[in-house]
């Protein structure tokens, strides 16, 4: 296991402290001899890890990513996308007899799960979503920036001090807002920021959503070229 999952099992095995659950640590050597990058191999990786383990296990719930499955579900050009787009297909061909594997609150968006999510206390303290190898939330890579506004939406923030700098984002809102009106204006935007962005587009100011639209035209025009 490398430093940062070091790093992220300390903060699982802090949490199960804390809340009495049990708690299994995997360890593998399969990104140094196998690389594939994650968003290509997550659930394929997951299901490798648990099946190693299948003794342990009669069902596995998989958390889906909160992509609404009826507009994103495709298996056409499946090796450009996140692999999370087909797990409701996927994860059913790791099944065997004595494991299965179902896809948990698929019928859930994002944002309905962080809804929920905001009312249960040890998520305030040990909530972890960062993409960044830094240890705790950085609160600016694309996820703890989509999770704090999706908690910003829901007037739940203030709750997660202990998981993320609140101040910092409160201080830098407008460049987290423009993020989210590029990700709602740009045709290849991150789906997940899509219901963020319409429950706060009341509190985007119209300023920040042409800055944020001539930005995504910009990068488009960029990558046509």
């Amino acid at each position: 296991m490398d430093e940062m999952g070091e790093r992220q099992a300390g903060h699982a095995r802090r949490f199960a402290e804390e809340t009495g659950l049990a708690l299994i640590v995997g360890r593998s050597n399969l990104r140094k001899a196998f690389y594939i990058p994650h968003w290509l191999s997550c659930t394929y990786s997951n299901a490798f890890a648990v099946l190693a383990l299948r003794k342990l296990w009669k069902a596995y719930y998989c958390a889906s990513s909160g992509e609404e499955l009826s507009s994103t579900f495709t298996l056409k050009d499946n090796d450009l996308h996140d692999v999370d787009r087909y797990d409701l297909l996927s994860l059913d061909c790791f099944s065997i007899p004595s494991l299965r594997f179902y896809l948990e609150g698929c019928t859930q968006t994002c944002l309905e799960k962080t809804r929920e999510l905001a009312d249960w206390p040890p998520a305030w303290k040990y909530l972890h979503v960062c993409c960044a190898d830094r240890g705790p939330n950085c609160g600016m890579c694309a996820k703890c920036v989509r999770t704090q506004t999706t908690l910003d939406a829901l007037g739940a923030l203030r709750k997660f001090g202990q998981a993320f700098d609140v101040d910092a984002y409160y201080a830098r809102r407008k460049k987290n807002l423009t993020w989210l009106a590029i990700q709602h204006f740009s045709p290849k935007g991150d789906i997940l920021s899509e219901e963020v962005y319409q429950a706060m587009r009341a509190q985007i100011p119209l300023s920040v959503k042409i800055a944020a639209c001539f930005r995504a035209f910009r990068r488009r025009f960029r990558r046509e070229r």
